[in-house]
């Protein structure tokens, strides 16, 4: 983010190098600024970054192994917008090129991603099924920031559920193991 304006300088990159038709240039700008908006949960910026990063990867051949992730930030972007049935569309795209590009870690991201938006649509027993394989590769990848995800999520099914005991000794167990990260 720039110091004196306050708007992310990586989406302005990633827009002058679309115009300019560097995809490469593009792409790296924007999908660094889908993950700072993200972080910053600015919905607005995380759109046009997701999009135009989708845009990207369709019009170059040279950047179609960024696809994933372009998918899965777009599937973010509207899940900071509450709107979980186009999420869930983003994010099983996202699924699947990953899972086509042996792509661990984005697959289990996108499953985590798809699994809210699953919980949010009232789709419960598919929600617990994706956030239960997030959560598996997110092990088998000895990621504990995956792992933490995943049992957040299942933490919020739970609760979902109304078993607020089982909701917090998830939670729990997702704040301990985010204190172990810092």
């Amino acid at each position: 983010y720039g110091e004196t304006s306050g708007h992310d300088v990586n989406l302005q990159v990633g827009r002058h190098a679309m115009i300019g038709r560097d995809f490469g240039v593009a792409i790296e700008a924007l999908l660094k600024s889908a993950e700072n908006s993200w972080n910053r949960r600015h919905s607005d910026e995380l759109t046009e970054a997701s999009r135009l990063a989708v845009e990207a990867c369709y019009r170059s051949p040279q950047i179609a192994d960024r696809t994933g992730w372009a998918n899965l930030w777009r599937g973010r972007a509207h899940e900071l917008r509450g709107e979980s049935d186009k999420a869930s569309q983003f994010f099983v795209d996202a699924a699947t090129y990953f899972q086509g590009h042996g792509d661990d870690e984005g697959l289990a991201l996108s499953q985590i991603g798809d699994a809210w938006a699953q919980m949010q649509m009232g789709k419960l027993d598919h929600a617990d099924h994706l956030y239960g394989q997030g959560l598996a590769l997110g092990r088998d990848l000895k990621d504990q920031r995956i792992e933490v995800l995943a049992v957040r999520g299942r933490a919020w099914l739970e609760q979902q559920k109304r078993n607020f005991d089982g909701a917090e000794i998830l939670f729990t167990r997702a704040a301990n193991w985010s204190a172990k990260q810092d």
